[in-house]
């Protein structure tokens, strides 16, 4: 296996755009949740009026043994109305990866009952 050079790490590397820049401060309720808001600002550090401020969440999936993490935004314009909408928000999200999980578990174990010459 070759090694890359600097070089051709640097070339895949995304340079520095002012346009995605967040100040991130966090809240929370150490045994309950934490909320990320996203505070889009200029190079300068000071507020970029032009862009929205993000709401984001997590929650942690068990599912098969295996535990999985998801990060979500929350659609909303102040941090009351995130935590208002979380439940709701992370309840899709759960529900959207474990149905994707299940999905992939299934084909998985349909490729490997093909593999063996097993129908079902």
């Amino acid at each position: 296996m070759d090694i890359p050079t600097a070089g051709q790490i640097a070339n895949n590397l995304k340079g520095v755009d002012a346009s995605r820049f967040y100040r991130v401060e966090r809240y929370c309720d150490p045994e309950v949740q934490t909320f990320e808001v996203r505070i889009p600002v200029k190079l300068d550090g000071s507020p970029d009026l032009l862009r929205k401020t993000r709401y984001y969440s997590s929650i942690v999936i068990a599912y098969g043994g295996q535990s999985y993490s998801r990060e979500f935004e929350i659609e909303a314009d102040s941090l009351e109305e995130a935590i208002t909408k979380f439940t709701s928000s992370a309840s899709q999200v759960g529900h959207d990866t474990i149905a994707s999980l299940a999905d992939a578990d299934a084909a998985r174990r349909l490729l490997t009952a093909q593999d063996f010459g097993v129908r079902q």
